[in-house]
């Protein structure tokens, strides 16, 4: 098929990949990559990866006021850089708005379309988050009515330990990273199949073998919107309806993992050679599985998040789509870790849905928000219970056979349209339209947990989603999804595994504990007693006064959700 004349063409000297400009564009002045040696310890030592994938909040929204520990720097919004931005005009207004802090656990996300997100972001003068959200991506002046200057206020809203204590807590325990970044422009679908497959199908376009989104096309190569996937194939899966996004085919993670999956495929798409090459390898098997909240019984699920049922070789072949799993309290990823039934190695991809299964209650009552993956508005998550959710992930494996050789990796699909005032790196040439995925976008929490993570530690490498496959390429010793043969002709125009400018996550890894030199963490470390909504805990309770000291919502402020939804029918009084 004849290839889009907006696809996205990678620019191997790209500005932003020089050291200096990696330092000028947010991230820092080098990514480094594990060392040989490293890696052998890192294979020695960690046997099971577990990525926790919630949804739709940017750094600066979740940890903009975070502190840090003694000694720690943080890209956080009192730095010089971020006064060079944060001041966002607002039209409604004729004045500038600054970032505020707020408590209420509810409240609407925006607009995180490629070319919306690509006009917030604005060449990486991250200036137009309120300009975008109340005049839409072509920026024409028009009447703002009250709810969309609300929402527009909603995404320069930043939390704290007094309203999100968990996550707060793990970094105070563990590893947080500041310059962490989603690897494209654009919502969750793009971004979740990045998490699973270090791209969203430019390979395939680039090769002429797929159907080409075009210009702001949803369907096709790359994806751009959160079409639904292709109708299922997949027995067992709740049925879902809506727009459907063409068949992907191109190498994912799993690929990597499974050489008698992969020799078992009767299906082969368009990764004939990448399956046959990856059949014959005789590196031990990894397991893996995709665990998310509702995928059987479609309670809350949400079927645009299910990264692996895009692909054609993942529906068509039992030794793939085998590994897609629930995930409630009595089904899936939690008995099998309570009952230690999980393979001896594996990477476990994990997603919540908009409604929780954990018997999680919003602290006021709100029925509207019931969800646990933490996406933002009405008829999704309160945020308070999708940290909950998580501790109750986290403790479990903690209290595991599994702690020991593990890391678990907690970060978020998308920013949600929320502010965030560092500009990413430019690994791409992006179409002037925006209407296609360009990378990288904005600035995203990324925790690594474990009892071989730095402790209380902000790092400050630059990575993005393509750091998660890089990493599970580093703990498995496998090859990079870059260099299969069906991927490789294409590259730069592909999975972005093989960039050595961005990260591998290694930084997170504290050497002396791996070594044995230092003692690990414990798992009391990670464990959080009784997850609660509301939480026990505080900032006081932990320790941390958050820094910048923000202001309080402007005067007059309500979020947009509470314009705009019916009452609850209990207490709507947050």
């Amino acid at each position: 098929m004849k290839r889009s004349p907006f696809r996205i063409s990678r620019s191997v000297a790209s500005l932003c990949l020089s050291a200096f400009a990696l330092t000028s564009c947010g991230g820092s002045s080098s990514s480094p990559q594990a060392s040989i040696s490293e890696q052998q310890l890192i294979q020695q030592k960690i046997k099971h990866v577990f990525v926790i994938v919630q949804e739709n909040h940017s750094f600066d929204n979740y940890f903009g006021t975070y502190p840090g520990t003694p000694g720690q720097t943080v890209e956080n919004l009192g730095t010089s850089l971020a006064a060079s931005d944060d001041q966002q005009f607002d039209p409604a207004t004729g004045t500038t708005q600054g970032p505020f802090t707020i408590t209420d656990p509810h409240i609407l996300g925006g607009d995180q379309s490629a070319i919306g997100t690509t006009v917030k972001i604005d060449g990486g003068k991250m200036d137009n988050w309120l300009r975008e959200q109340e005049y839409g991506a072509s920026l024409t002046p028009t009447t703002v009515s009250a709810a969309t200057h609300a929402n527009a206020l909603d995404m320069m809203a930043v939390y704290d330990c007094n309203t999100i204590p968990y996550l707060w807590y793990y970094a105070k325990n563990f590893t947080l990273f500041d310059h962490y970044f989603e690897a494209d422009t654009g919502p969750s679908t793009p971004a979740n199949v990045q998490i699973f497959a270090a791209q969203v199908g430019q390979s395939e376009a680039a090769s002429g073998k797929g159907t080409s989104s075009g210009s702001g096309a949803g369907d096709g190569v790359p994806i751009v919107n959160d079409d639904n996937p292709p109708t299922s194939l997949v027995p067992g899966i709740a049925s879902y309806t809506g727009d459907n996004n063409t068949w992907q085919s191109y190498a994912t993670t799993p690929v990597l993992l499974n050489p008698s999956a992969d020799a078992a495929a009767t299906y082969t798409g368009y990764i004939p050679d990448d399956l046959s090459l990856e059949a014959k390898s005789t590196r031990p098997t990894v397991g893996w599985g995709w665990y998310e909240e509702g995928l059987t019984t479609g309670t809350g699920n949400v079927p645009h998040h299910v990264a692996p049922l895009y692909f054609d070789y993942v529906q068509h072949n039992a030794s793939f789509y085998q590994n897609l799993h629930d995930n409630t309290p009595s089904n899936g990823l939690l008995p099998a870790i309570t009952n230690g039934t999980l393979p001896s190695s594996g990477v476990f991809w994990v997603k919540g849905a908009t409604v929780n299964s954990w018997g999680f209650s919003p602290a006021n009552g709100d029925s509207h928000f019931l969800g646990d993956d933490d996406h933002p508005g009405s008829g999704n998550s309160d945020h308070q219970i999708a940290e909950a959710y998580v501790a109750t992930l986290i403790n479990a494996i903690a209290k595991s056979q599994y702690w020991q050789d593990s890391v678990i990796i907690l970060t978020w699909d998308d920013m949600g349209g929320f502010f965030d005032h560092v500009p990413p790196a430019t690994y791409e040439s992006c179409p002037a339209n925006g209407g296609e995925p360009c990378g990288d976008g904005p600035r995203l929490p990324m925790l690594v947990i474990s009892p071989y993570s730095k402790t209380g530690q902000v790092v400050h490498d630059y990575n993005d989603a393509a750091s998660i496959s890089k990493f599970i390429e580093v703990v498995f010793n496998l090859p990079t999804l870059g260099s299969l043969p069906d991927e490789a002709p294409y590259e730069p125009e592909g999975p972005r595994d093989v960039n050595s400018q961005i990260g591998d996550l290694t930084g997170a890894l504290d050497i002396g504990k791996l070594d044995g030199f230092t003692p690990l963490n414990p798992a009391s470390l990670a464990t959080i007693p009784g997850p609660s909504v509301p939480p026990a805990m505080t900032c006081a309770t932990l320790g941390l006064t958050p820094s910048p000291a923000l202001p309080g919502p402007p005067s007059g402020y309500i979020p947009e959700e509470k314009i705009t939804q019916l009452p609850a029918t209990i207490n709507d009084g947050d």
